[in-house]
């Protein structure tokens, strides 16, 4: 597959450690768009430019948790349809079934490991994205 063809996967973590073990798991078939707050990744998607194909978001963050930044992308015509994925720390299956019911497209615990991870994902993207506009 062209590198640029690859699907696009914006990373939300407040913990620079596992953003970046996250980017070094995915980059070889993924194209990273890494951020470490809610508010940084709202500021690349009123750029101009292709939307994520998928958002991998942190559930546990400072500022703007997870569940808010997933609401505010419902909001928006250009970002409510993006697959959201969350990694959380916690032990809450609660809150991982009420987001789940809601919609998101899965949850996995953190620090993800790179099979689960990369299964999830690749149950959710096309293998490529040369079907996006």
């Amino acid at each position: 597959m062209n590198p640029d063809q690859r699907p696009i996967i914006m990373a939300v973590d407040d913990d620079p450690v596992l953003l970046n073990m996250t980017v070094g798991l995915l980059r070889r078939d993924y194209r990273l768009r890494p951020f470490t707050s809610g508010r940084m990744a709202f500021k690349y998607l009123a750029l101009p430019g292709p939307r994520p194909d998928l958002v991998l978001l942190d559930y546990q963050m400072p500022e703007m948790d997870g569940p808010e930044v997933w609401r505010r992308l419902q909001t928006e015509a250009a970002t409510r349809n993006i697959p959201v994925v969350f990694m959380t720390g916690l032990d809450d299956l609660r809150s991982a079934s009420e987001l789940l019911a809601r919609g998101a497209a899965a949850f996995i615990a953190k620090p993800p490991r790179s099979a689960e991870l990369l299964s999830v994902l690749r149950s959710i993207l096309p293998e490529s994205s040369e079907d996006r506009g």
